[in-house]
């Protein structure tokens, strides 16, 4: 007869050990796949909204020809660089001269994402470029711009909401002479021909009476400045995706808090007798809720190598390579895990630190 009872103890054991475990590791295998998309939202943030505020504009002629003057249309907006001002002409590219727009960055540092790492970083200076634009580098991966050639300092994510990504940035204190001579002689063509000439400015801070400003100062070059957008530079998908994101991140944590506390419910039955004689020993709260922290770590070091194998095996089913989304979130994973560990041994003594001994073991 004991036997029975000592082998029933022992299944009851291993069903409440099977029970915790496989929670903490449906907890912990969230947690950790949650801070890699936390990292992904960071990072389509800093794409999508680069600046907070972002102004495209066209330079129209006016009447005051006379006035106009590419050098010092160059020298007005390299003043804006905390603006961010940039300059936007089509130029024909590459050894097959094809036209592309250009964008010549007049600030002393740029935020942008590369591919080879998807991180928004400053850049100062340099030649970069989209990964359609890419196709025209020569063998020695130069590219003819501006009459003159260049190293690509490095290739964009893309990023773009079509997935055709031409961009061509070029910082203007990267330029050859010979190149800012060749740009002043096709803003004075393109003047002298009404096109457009494209100016763009990005700021975190609000920008209107920058914008007024620099209006002002075009005009008296004899060019008008018309806005033609001044919004966030986030895209409506990626707007989507950040949301959503979000609300599957805040559903995930809720999940989290519902189940540890749903288990907690059947840790107290199954330990309901041992809580009660700690109780009637005259142990103390927080002795006791050392002691179940105690217990509950035991569980989480058997789930934590469970843990790693799961994401091992789902990082090859979606082919996932980038390992560093989860080394740069580590410190974040493990307060999530003693967060857990908290969550999961204060939620069932709520409940016993109320009561009597007697009323421990009454419990259902």
């Amino acid at each position: 007869m004991k036997t029975n009872t000592y082998n029933n103890k022992v299944i009851k054991d291993a069903l409440l050990a099977f029970l915790v475990i496989t929670n903490f590791v449906l907890v912990l295998f969230l947690l950790l796949n949650s801070v890699v998309l936390l990292r992904e939202i960071k990072v389509e943030a800093c794409i999508a909204e680069q600046y907070h505020n972002h102004v495209t504009a066209e330079l129209n002629s006016n009447s005051n020809e006379a006035a106009f003057s590419p050098d010092a249309l160059l020298e007005t907006l390299s003043s804006y660089k905390a603006v961010h001002a940039k300059l936007k002409t089509s130029d024909e590219v590459g050894e097959v001269s094809q036209a592309y727009e250009i964008t010549v960055a007049f600030s002393d540092s740029e935020r942008l994402a590369m591919s080879k790492d998807n991180a928004v970083q400053e850049y100062k200076e340099g030649l970069f470029l989209g990964e359609a634009a890419a196709e025209l580098l020569d063998e020695s991966d130069t590219l003819y711009l501006f009459g003159d050639t260049y190293r690509v300092d490095g290739i964009l994510k893309n990023d773009v909401a079509g997935g055709y990504d031409d961009r061509i940035i070029i910082f203007w204190d990267s330029l050859k002479e010979q190149s800012k001579e060749y740009l002043k002689k096709e803003l004075a063509e393109h003047y002298q021909q009404g096109m457009l000439i494209g100016v763009c400015l990005d700021a975190d801070e609000e920008m209107d009476d920058t914008v007024s400003e620099l209006s002002e100062k075009l005009t008296a070059l004899g060019v008008d400045m018309d806005i033609m957008e001044s919004s966030r530079t986030a895209n409506y998908l990626s707007w989507l995706y950040q949301n959503f994101s979000k609300i599957g991140l805040g559903l995930v944590g809720i999940f989290a808090i519902v189940n540890c506390g749903v288990i907690s419910n059947v840790w107290i039955a199954q330990n309901k007798k041992l809580l009660a004689v700690l109780l009637a020993l005259g142990y103390k709260n927080r002795d006791i809720y050392r002691f179940v922290l105690k217990e509950l770590f035991h569980y989480v070091v058997i789930a934590l190598p469970i843990t790693c194998v799961l994401q091992g095996i789902y990082m090859i089913a979606v082919r996932q390579r980038n390992v560093l989304n989860i080394v740069y979130e580590l410190p974040v994973f493990l307060v999530g895990i003693l967060m857990v560990l908290i969550i999961f041994a204060w939620i069932p003594l709520l409940f016993i630190f109320k009561k009597t001994p007697l009323e421990v073991m009454r419990m259902r």
